[in-house]
């Protein structure tokens, strides 16, 4: 809670971590590995779900 987005970036209050919000990049901090979690903004404040978002499963290549 209480994070900034700053031209683009978002950036952690308590650990000072920096995230390119185009390409998930760290840009100051620990690299992390992140999960990808739906979110939206609303009444300025953006709001993630708790519930990380599966990736989906590659399906087969046609058997020739």
């Amino acid at each position: 809670s209480q994070g900034q987005i700053i031209n683009g970036v978002a950036v952690c209050p308590r650990h000072g971590w920096k995230y390119d919000l185009r390409t998930g990049q760290c840009l100051w901090g620990s690299p992390a590995p992140l999960r990808e979690h739906a979110c939206r903004v609303e009444n300025s404040q953006i709001l993630v779900s708790l519930t990380p978002v599966m990736p989906e499963e590659p399906s087969d290549p046609p058997h020739a």
